[in-house]
C-alpha cells in the first residue's frame, strides 16, 4: 500500500501554464562580492529597495570552492557549473577577458573562448558554455550586453556573442535605456556591473533607466576577486539575488525546484529562468530550475534580518565542524582507551556511551535555535549539548519502560500507556533507543521539508553546492544505521518468519522515506539501504544468503531504484528530483562524468590530508571485527574481537546487525559521492551504541565486591598439591 501510494504521488498530474503572447524585457543584472550582511538602508539604498521585492540568497559555487566572477558568468553562459582554468598556485581570479598572453600566473589559452570551453570538457560538470546565447539564436529572442561578464554570458557555443555587446561605461543608466529601447517588443538583457565601491550608484542608475514593465534580476556572481584558487578553500558567503517586475507581487522569498528551501538558489537556475521568462525552449540537460517565489513578511529590515540569518548560518557550518567533533569525539576516544587500558570501566559508561550514539542526531535537532547567532563553536557546542542531553532523556526513558515491561516491574511509568508497551525493545541496551530516535528526528525532517539538515553540523551545507533537500551522504549513513537498528531491536524477540517481516516493515517505510522524490530524493541510498534491509531480514528469518539470494536482492534493488527514478522523470522537468535528474542526465549521455566526478571527490577526500589515507584500512578491520570476530582470535585483534564474538554467540541479533551494516555502509561509500565518509559518519551512531551493549555484558558478568569477599560460612578453597602455603 505504501508503494501504491508513492505511485500515486508521483503519477500526480501537473498544473502546466501557457507562455503569454508577448514576452517581457528580461534584465540579468551582475555584481560580484556582495552578501546581504553588506546591504545597509544608508549605505546601500539601491540593494536595499530590493527587499520590497522577491529577495533570497544565492549559491554561487561552481567548479572550484572559491567561485571568482568569471565563473559566475561562465555558470550563466552554461547553465550549468563552470570555472576558468587556474595555474597552479595561482593566487588571483582570471580576469574578464581582459588578459594577455604570457601574463604570469594564468596559462595565456584560458583568455580564450576555446580555453574556456576546453576547461568545461575537463572539469567534472557535464557543462557547455555558450548555451544560453545558442538557445536565445535558435529562438530568435533579441539579446544585448553591457559590460565583461555579459559578453560571456551571450556569448553563443562558437564564441560569437548573440546580440550586440558593449564595454560598461561611465553613463551606465543612459547606455541601458538605449539598450532597453532597441528591446521594447522583448529579449534578454544582460548588465556585468563589476565589483567596486560603486556598485550601488550603478545599480541605482540601471533600475531607473529600465521600463517598468522589465523582468529584473539582480544577482552576487562572484564570491571574490582576488583568493587562493585552491579547491580546499570554501567560498565563505552566500550572494544576493532579487526580482522585481511583474509577476512579483509584494516580497517574497527566491527559491527554486533545485533548492526546495525557501530564500535559497543556485546561479544555474538564473539561467533556466532568463531562457524561459524570455520565451526560450529550456532543454532538460540545464542543471537549473525557474525561480519561485514563496510569501514573505513585508517588513524591509526584517526580511534583511532573515536573509542575513540564512548567510550567518551558512557560513558558520562551514568551519566549526571539525573544532565539534574533536571537543566531543576527542575526550571520549580517550576516555575509552584508559579504560581499554586499565581494564576497569564506571558502571555509568554504558549510558555515557549510549548518549553518544545520539550526538548524530542531536546534530539536526541542535538546528531548532539559531545557535549561529551566538560565537559560533560555543554556540554550536551549547545547541549540541542540549539536543543530544534532551534526546538521551528520551532514550533513558525508553530503556527503562523496556527493562519495566520485561521484569513486570511497571510501578508509575505504565501510566503513559504505549511508553510502558516497550519490552520489545529491551535486551540490547541503547540500539534500540538510539536506532528509534534516530530514525524519528531525520524521517521527520524530511517529511517537513529538510529544515533542519540545512546548515547542520553533519548535513547539507549550502556553501558547498552539493544537496540542498533530502538525504546527503552523511545523513543517509545517520539514517540507514539507525534503520538497522531500529530493525534489529523489533525482530530481536520474535519467530523467525515474524522477525523477518518485522525487519521488513521497517525497511520498507526507511526505503520509502529515503527514495522519495521531495523527501529523501536519493539515488545512491536505496542501492545501498535495500540490500542491508534484505540481508537483516534474511538472517532473522534464518535464510541461507547463497549465491541466488544475493542476485535476486541485486536484481530487486536495482529494479526498485530505477523505477521510482523514472517514474520521477516522467513528471515535468521543472518538478523533477535529484532521481529524476539522473535518468535525464543518463539519457543525455552525462551518466561517465558524474561516475569520474564522484571518483574524484572521493580522491579528493582522502588525500586531502595524510591521515584521510589510513580510512579504507581501518574501515576493513572493523569491517572484519563486526562480521567475522570468532576467526580473528589468532589476530592482532583478538582483543578487540573476543567480547563481540561472545555477544554475538548469546545475541545473535546483534551478528545480524553487524553483517547488514558492513554491507550498507560498504555499498553506500562505493555508490556515492564522498563516500569515504560514509562509513565513518554511520559508525558514530552504531558504535557507540554497540560497545555500549558490550559494557553492560561485562559490568552485569563482574561480580561486585560482596560477591568476590569469602562468606564466613565459605570454607578455604583446597591448595592444590605439591604447592607451598
Amino acid at each position: 500500500m505504501a508503494v501504491l501510494a508513492m505511485l500515486g504521488i508521483l503519477l500526480a498530474p501537473a498544473s502546466a501554464t501557457a507562455p503569454a503572447a508577448d514576452q517581457p524585457l528580461v534584465v540579468l543584472i551582475g555584481i560580484a562580492d556582495a552578501s546581504w550582511s553588506e546591504v545597509d538602508q544608508d549605505r546601500t539604498p539601491a540593494l536595499y529597495g530590493l527587499l520590497a521585492d522577491a529577495t533570497g540568497s544565492l549559491v554561487r559555487r561552481a567548479e572550484y570552492a572559491v567561485t571568482c566572477p568569471v565563473d559566475g558568468w561562465l555558470t550563466v553562459s552554461a547553465g550549468a557549473r563552470v570555472s576558468a582554468p587556474r595555474a597552479p598556485g595561482a593566487t588571483a581570479c582570471p580576469p574578464l577577458l581582459a588578459g594577455r598572453a604570457g601574463e604570469p600566473g594564468v596559462p595565456a589559452w584560458a583568455r580564450t573562448w576555446s580555453g574556456y570551453r576546453q576547461a568545461a570538457q575537463q572539469s567534472r560538470y557535464d557543462a557547455t558554455p555558450g548555451a544560453l546565447g545558442t538557445l536565445t539564436s535558435a529562438a530568435g529572442i533579441p539579446v544585448a550586453g553591457i559590460g565583461p561578464g555579459a559578453r560571456l554570458a551571450i556569448s553563443r557555443e562558437d564564441g560569437t556573442p548573440a546580440g550586440p555587446w558593449t564595454a560598461a561605461g561611465h553613463d551606465i543608466g543612459a547606455q541601458t535605456g538605449a539598450a532597453a529601447r532597441r528591446l521594447a517588443g522583448g529579449g534578454v538583457l544582460v548588465i556585468d556591473l563589476g565589483a567596486d565601491g560603486q556598485v550601488d550608484a550603478r545599480l541605482g542608475e540601471v533600475l531607473a533607466a529600465l521600463p517598468a514593465d522589465a523582468d529584473v534580476i539582480v544577482a552576487s556572481l562572484g564570491g571574490a576577486t582576488s583568493t587562493p584558487a585552491s579547491r580546499r578553500t570554501v567560498d565563505a558567503r552566500l550572494g544576493v539575488l532579487a526580482r522585481t517586475g511583474p509577476g512579483n507581487d509584494g516580497p517574497a522569498a527566491l527559491s527554486s525546484a533545485a533548492t526546495r528551501q525557501p530564500g535559497l538558489a543556485q546561479t544555474p537556475d538564473l539561467t533556466v529562468t532568463v531562457l524561459g521568462s524570455a520565451g526560450a525552449q529550456v532543454p532538460a540537460a540545464l542543471a537549473g530550475s525557474p525561480l519561485t517565489a514563496d510569501p514573505a513578511t513585508d517588513d524591509p529590515a526584517r526580511r534583511l534580518r532573515q536573509l542575513r540569518d540564512t548567510g550567518a548560518a551558512a557560513h558558520a557550518t562551514t568551519w566549526v565542524v571539525a573544532p565539534v567533533v574533536a571537543v566531543i569525539y576527542g575526550p571520549a576516544l580517550l576516555m575509552l582507551g584508559w579504560w581499554a587500558v586499565r581494564g576497569s570501566r564506571p558502571r555509568w559508561t554504558a549510558s555515557a556511551l549510549g548518549v553518544l550514539a545520539l550526538v548524530p542526531a542531536g546534530t539536526f535537532a541542535a538546528n531548532l535555535v539559531p545557535w549561529w547567532r551566538m560565537p559560533p563553536v560555543a554556540g554550536a557546542l551549547l545547541a549540541l549539548a542540549v539536543a543530544t542531553g534532551v534526546l538521551g532523556g528520551l532514550g533513558w526513558v525508553l530503556l527503562r519502560a523496556a527493562w519495566a515491561d520485561r521484569s513486570g516491574k511497571l510501578g508509575s511509568i505504565g501510566k503513559f500507556g504505549w511508553i510502558g508497551k516497550l519490552g520489545w525493545m529491551g535486551g540490547l541496551g541503547w540500539v534500540g533507543p538510539a536506532g528509534m530516535l534516530t530514525v524519528a528526528v531525520i524521517g521527520l525532517d524530511l517529511i517537513s521539508g529538510s529544515r533542519l539538515q540545512l546548515s547542520s553540523l553533519i548535513g547539507v551545507q549550502p556553501l558547498l553546492g552539493g544537496r540542498f533537500y533530502g538525504l546527503g551522504n552523511p545523513a543517509f549513513a545517520i539514517f540507514a544505521t539507525g534503520t538497522l537498528m531500529l530493525g534489529t531491536v523489533a525482530g530481536q524477540r520474535l519467530p523467525a518468519r515474524q522477525a523477518a517481516a518485522a525487519v521488513a516493515a521497517v525497511g520498507v517505510l526507511a526505503v520509502i522515506v529515503d527514495a522519495a522524490p521531495g523527501w529523501g530524493s536519493d539515488f545512491g541510498g536505496p542501492l545501498a539501504l535495500v540490500p542491508a534491509v534484505a540481508v537483516l531480514a534474511m538472517r532473522f528469518g534464518r535464510f541461507r544468503l547463497n549465491v541466488s539470494r544475493w542476485a535476486m536482492i541485486a536484481a530487486g534493488t536495482a529494479g526498485f531504484t530505477i523505477l521510482v527514478a523514472i517514474l520521477d522523470w516522467l513528471r515535468p522537468p521543472a518538478q523533477r528530483t535529484h532521481l529524476g535528474r539522473v535518468v535525464q542526465t543518463t539519457l543525455d549521455g552525462g551518466l561517465w562524468p558524474v561516475i569520474v566526478r564522484k571518483l574524484s571527490t572521493n580522491w579528493e577526500l582522502l588525500t586531502v590530508s595524510p591521515l584521510n589515507l589510513l580510512i579504507p584500512p581501518v574501515a576493513l578491520l572493523v569491517a572484519a571485527l563486526l562480521t567475522i570476530p570468532a576467526h580473528l582470535h589468532r589476530t592482532p585483534l583478538r582483543r578487540a574481537a573476543a567480547p563481540l564474538a561472545q555477544a554475538y554467540s548469546a545475541t545473535p541479533a546483534l551478528a545480524h546487525l553487524g553483517l547488514a551494516w558492513v554491507v550498507c555502509m560498504g555499498i553506500a561509500s562505493l555508490v556515492n559521492d564522498s563516500g569515504v565518509v560514509v562509513a565513518v559518519t554511520g559508525g558514530l551512531v552504531l558504535l557507540p551504541a554497540l560497545i555500549s551493549r558490550l559494557v553492560e555484558r561485562s559490568t552485569s558478568a563482574r561480580p561486585g565486591p560482596a560477591a568476590r569477599r569469602p562468606s564466613p560460612a565459605t570454607p578455604p578453597a583446597p591448595r592444590r598439591p605439591g604447592r607451598p602455603g
